[in-house]
């Protein structure tokens, strides 16, 4: 029997868009090995868990040094009755919330996002539009630069709930619930015997009664210049499932430009 939870198709576009962008935050232990924890039982504070992780991913003056992003991958979406979409993904983010999202699929759709921190545009091939209403704060949540590396995690949330262990698709991991500025809530998942983020959800600021988030899950990081990235995903979402595998990292690239975040023509 499948025990996978139902989604909402509704956010399905704003999940193909986190997925892509990929968040990152997780929790520390015994020595980098996990002692026995029982689910529901409180796991170390909030501040442990992120301050831990950021030094798993590098320490905080290798990541305070990254400004930009550019990352590009391969993405194989299973739709619910079995097809399968590949796909060519390239993204590219400024600090502190800028991104230029481009997806490829020869033959059956493009599309295209920018975000400038304030306002976001998407292109499927049939012209220029607006993100407005939630998808906008998720785009903008989402484009937040140092989301990927938790700095800054005190002015992100406005209120960590609670910290607790929590068995998820068979493992044992730390869960961080959290509420950003924008009203919406991360959970986030820590293996303890990485310190790196293992799952996520995003919750948005008006959930549908009885509706699942989508999960994301990190299967590797690789690391460029003293900073782990993660460079592999699996997703669960809405309408479809899809794994992503970024073959290129650039970190601080010389080719960022600042133009590829303005607002298309005529909006």
């Amino acid at each position: 029997m499948n025990d996978r939870p139902r989604f909402s198709s509704a956010s399905s576009v704003a999940v193909l868009l986190l997925a892509i962008l990929g968040l990152s935050s997780p929790v520390t232990l015994v020595c980098g090995r996990a002692a026995a924890q029982n689910v529901g039982d409180t796991a170390p504070e909030a501040e442990v868990i992120f301050e831990k992780y950021i030094e798993a991913l590098g320490g905080r003056e290798n990541l305070e040094n990254v400004t930009s992003r550019f990352l590009t991958g391969n993405m194989v979406i299973m739709s619910r009755n079995g097809d399968e979409t590949r796909a060519l993904v390239t993204v590219t983010y400024a600090a502190p919330s800028k991104l230029r999202q481009e997806i490829l699929a020869p033959g059956t759709f493009e599309q295209t996002l920018i975000c400038n921190g304030e306002n976001a545009w998407r292109n499927s091939g049939d012209g220029w539009t607006a993100i407005e209403g939630e998808q906008l704060v998720t785009v903008i949540d989402t484009a937040d630069f140092n989301t990927y590396y938790a700095i800054g995690y005190q002015e992100r949330y406005k209120e960590i709930a609670e910290t607790r262990w929590d068995r998820v698709r068979g493992e044992t991991l730390a869960v961080v619930r959290a509420t950003r500025q924008s009203g919406s809530t991360d959970l986030l998942y820590f293996d303890p015997n990485t310190n790196l983020l293992r799952a996520f959800r995003q919750v948005p600021t008006s959930p549908q009664p009885g509706v699942a988030v989508a999960e994301y899950w990190i299967d590797e990081y690789k690391e460029f210049d003293g900073v782990k990235v993660p460079v592999a995903m699996k997703v669960y979402s809405p309408a479809f499932d899809y794994t992503l595998e970024y073959k290129r990292v650039e970190l601080n690239p010389e080719t960022s430009a600042s133009d590829e975040f303005e607002a298309p023509p005529g909006l």
